[in-house]
């Protein structure tokens, strides 16, 4: 017989009591994927004096033998386990809860350009979430923070700067809260850890020879030739990896970059190397100069690059998305080229103006940009070939 519901509630339908089992009922239905015939376990009992019929589970999607069913009655009536109708209230009165874990997904969800989110998603999953997902700000105080920023760093021995960056997207996501109008303001104190982030990552000229001769053993290499244009330009990791095609002009030697890091559009000279790079490099995808393997959008260099790093003998303590733009701003800075001239490179040039008003209205020409990234493309080929191996890459070019 066919099951029909009303308000929740079973009509019509031939209940079974199984055998052996008090307050064990069963009927018969259909599993929801393949329509065939399953038992539906139900249980009935009294709590506080009221009678309560509810279901247990189906026998195939849930995995439901009588021995369970059995054992979920017993669990309900003991109090151990609550009954569905509790479940369902407690849920509700949750849905109006602030918790951090709430606001983490208010946050994110209404971030429109989110660059390290996944970062986060990752620092909040493994170490806020565990700690007060469940919390409202309301019942965090600054002992508690305290106490939190000593197990990271003393029990789970992480890095000061790894603290300090937890700690400061719990405080993000406190703030967003509290900005929006979803909870009140409240004085928690953040004591951040002292961190040091002086880190020498500049290749050597042994090391810049030894990564060019990996990469150019490898033509056919994504990887290989993302590292050597963000060696040759010095930008961000995700400014090149999401390069396409079509941002590119040969004729003025300029790339476009749209998805920077201080959201503008950028218009950054190339130099005659990475013309030659352009030229050379394989078509891997009609749109994505720089694809992931399933021709999707890339976002940031994969492990394959520190296995080219290995190959080239440099430590692994040096990340191949940074060291590279060390490097080339090292080059820059160890050859006179000016500060405002390195910046504007960089992408330096709308931090600084919101600072300094000479930096907001004295642009750097688009020549004398050109000439520099030519100048550092210069000394780069200078410490990393021979001269008959640049004679070679001028007549290509």
């Amino acid at each position: 017989m066919e099951t029909n519901k009303s308000k929740g509630k079973l009509k019509n339908v031939k209940m079974r009591q199984v055998e052996g089992y008090k307050g064990l009922f069963y009927i018969i239905g259909k599993t929801r994927s393949t329509g065939e015939p399953e038992k539906i376990y139900y249980i009935r009992y009294r709590k506080d004096g009221k009678e309560i019929k509810e279901k247990a589970g189906r026998q195939f999607q849930d995995n439901m033998t009588p021995a369970k069913a059995h054992n979920i009655r017993s669990r309900r009536m003991q109090g151990l386990e609550p009954t569905r109708a509790e479940k369902r209230e407690a849920k509700e009165i949750n849905s109006d809860r602030w918790t951090i874990k709430r606001l983490w997904e208010e946050y994110k969800n209404n971030k429109t350009k989110y660059k390290g989110l996944q970062r986060d998603q990752s620092r909040f999953n493994v170490h806020i979430m565990p700690e007060f997902g469940e919390k409202e700000p309301k019942n965090i105080v600054t002992l508690d923070i305290d106490r939190f920023r000593n197990n990271l760093l003393k029990k789970k021995k992480l890095s000061p700067q790894t603290v300090k960056n937890t700690l400061e997207l719990l405080r993000r996501v406190i703030n967003y809260g509290s900005k929006k109008d979803l909870i009140p303001s409240y004085n928690i104190r953040f004591e951040m850890p002292s961190t040091d982030n002086m880190v020498n990552e500049v290749l050597s000229n042994d090391q810049i020879k030894s990564l060019l001769s990996v990469l150019d053993r490898n033509p056919f290499d994504i990887e290989a030739w993302l590292l050597k244009v963000m060696l040759y330009t010095g930008r961000r990791t995700g400014e090149i990896c999401e390069l396409e095609w079509s941002d590119i002009d040969l004729e003025r030697q300029t790339f476009t970059l749209k998805d920077t890091k201080t959201g503008k559009t950028e218009y950054l000279p190339f130099s005659e190397r990475v013309m030659e790079i352009l030229k050379t490099i394989p078509r891997f995808h009609q749109k994505y100069i720089f694809p992931n393997t399933d021709g999707s959008k890339r976002t940031r260099v994969d492990a394959h690059s520190r296995e080219l790093r290995n190959q080239a003998g440099i430590p692994e303590t040096f990340r191949p998305s940074y060291c590279l733009r060390h490097t080339f701003a090292s080059i820059a800075a160890s050859n006179d080229i000016p500060e405002r001239v390195l910046k504007a490179l960089l992408g330096h040039t709308h931090r600084e103006a919101r600072k300094d008003i000479t930096s907001r209205y004295a642009h750097v020409s688009h020549e004398r940009l050109l000439q520099a990234v030519n100048q550092i493309a210069d000394i780069i080929d200078r410490i990393a070939y021979s001269k008959e191996n640049i004679i070679q890459l001028n007549d290509r070019q």
